[in-house]
């Protein structure tokens, strides 16, 4: 199937298009079918959308209206698939995990992910787009297969008042008895949910999950009754801004520009290996976020993920520079540097900012707030994934390569400041003591001072070790 240069940019914008689209509802429609369900369910949009692309490319002629319209159908609808799976799975992870694993299960998201496109670009090279295409396809009802033996989010299941099979999901995922007694006090009658209604009862709400969810204004909550220090007011914001500096960072508009960056440093691999060398580098890094986030803690991964990729960001806009504006031969002597700049960037960008968002911002959420509040930040994300991937030419043709990096750049020094000091420490740390530090009358949640208004980490390893 053969398309013009417009036809390539549209079938690779709209799987962001319709990943923005699939994160809206997907938040209330976890709540309303449950989280099990609604992720079986997602087996059928990606099973149509492969399906509709099987078909766009089973004739490899020049394509035809009809065809094209198939491929951008199918390719919308597998990213509204994908959308609301990046909304439905770390709601998901966050409620089936202990405290002291939860970083390592949330990482798995953003692990599978890009396993699946490095998967992708190895069958690339070896098979052609029909069979390639025609793979994905049998491959999607594998999703409902595997998560039929899995239980219900125990968490979801206390919420509907569904104790009994609430206490027997949490025993077959951690083979605890203890368990199901300290998860009912917290997700049943007690802890962050009934904080949650005590919230709503001193605003003249009715108590319940429903009414925050139809709040017209829900970002309105907590607002100056509660001293502006709710977390149903902070959490969405700070979720929000850590979810869109995954996309601010650049990371769409490097590895557009990967190819070019490894022509400019003298490299003959050819563009489906530095594909596959890329999306390799993504994979370990993710292991090693995995293994690392438990035990050194979300913050100075974000942090150190961010700062690197500033001094990354830098080092490609300052050989952009030279090359462009100053008229260096950059390329004998320093051809190496966009190498390892990009490397170094993709590295630590999977390492932190890239894995860590999507898993925290379900820790961050209260429970009154995760499924509009995941929906929206999510949502965010998706959104500037598509403008950055649509503005990135334009941004590089007007104001060249080192301009583009540049700007990226600053934005990863501000991100910096911004985990830094915003973001509070999430590591071992039960929702309820999340909720506390968000409620510190201080607005830099990252400091000593918010950290006091959570009980030590050691108190929750304390609590399981007795279990």
């Amino acid at each position: 199937m053969s398309l013009d240069d417009d036809q390539e940019s549209w079938v690779g914008s709209l799987a962001l298009l319709g990943a923005l689209l699939g994160a809206v509802p997907a938040g209330c429609l976890t709540d309303r079918f449950g989280r099990k369900r609604f992720l079986i369910s997602l087996s059928l949009p990606f099973l149509l959308g492969w399906g509709l692309i099987v078909a766009a490319v089973w004739d490899n002629t020049q394509a035809d209206v009809s065809t094209v319209w198939m491929m951008y159908a199918g390719r919308g609808i597998c990213g509204l698939a994908v959308g609301a799976t990046t909304v439905a799975v770390p709601l998901y992870t966050n409620e089936i995990a202990e405290d002291k694993v939860r970083g390592a299960l949330g990482v798995y998201l953003d692990m599978m992910l890009t396993t699946g496109i490095l998967v992708v670009y190895v069958l690339g090279a070896a098979f052609d787009v029909l069979t390639l295409s025609i793979i994905c396809a049998l491959a999607c009802p594998l999703l409902a297969v595997a998560f039929l033996v899995m239980p219900e989010s125990p968490t979801y299941l206390l919420s509907c008042g569904k104790a009994d099979k609430g206490e027997r999901a949490l025993r077959w995922l951690r083979d605890r008895e203890k368990e199901a007694e300290r998860e009912r006090e917290r997700g049943g009658g007690g802890g962050e949910r009934e904080r949650a209604r005590e919230r709503e009862r001193e605003r003249g709400a009715s108590p319940g999950l429903t009414a925050v969810t139809r709040s017209p204004c829900p970002l309105e909550m907590g607002g100056p009754a509660a001293g502006g220090r709710s977390p149903t007011s902070r959490a969405p914001r700070r979720a929000a801004l850590l979810s869109d500096l995954c996309r601010l960072s650049g990371i769409d508009a490097v590895i557009f520009y990967c190819d070019e960056i490894f022509a400019d440093a003298g490299s003959t691999m050819e563009p489906h290996v530095a594909s596959i060398v890329v999306a390799t580098v993504q994979v370990v890094a993710n292991v090693s976020s995995a293994i690392a986030v438990d035990r050194i803690g979300r913050r100075v991964l974000l942090i150190l993920s961010e700062a690197l990729m500033a001094a990354s960001l830098a080092s490609l806009a300052l050989y952009f520079h030279l090359s462009e504006n100053q008229g260096y031969n950059v390329k004998e002597s320093f051809g190496w540097v966009p190498v390892v700049a990009l490397s170094v960037f993709v590295w630590v960008f999977a390492f932190g900012i890239g894995s860590l968002p999507w898993f925290m911002m379900a820790e961050l959420l209260p429970a009154e707030a995760q499924d509009w509040g995941s929906s929206a930040a999510i949502c965010l994300n998706w959104s500037l994934g598509f403008l950055v991937t649509n503005m990135f030419g334009s941004m590089a043709r007007t104001i060249g390569g080192a301009g583009t990096y540049g700007v990226f750049c600053t934005i990863c020094v501000l991100g910096t400041l911004f985990m830094a000091l915003l973001v509070p420490e999430t590591k071992g740390r039960s929702p309820d003591d999340i909720q506390r530090i968000l409620e510190a009358p201080t607005r830099l949640l990252g400091t000593r001072k918010a950290q006091r208004y959570c009980p030590p980490i050691k108190v929750a390893k304390d609590k399981t070790s007795k279990v």
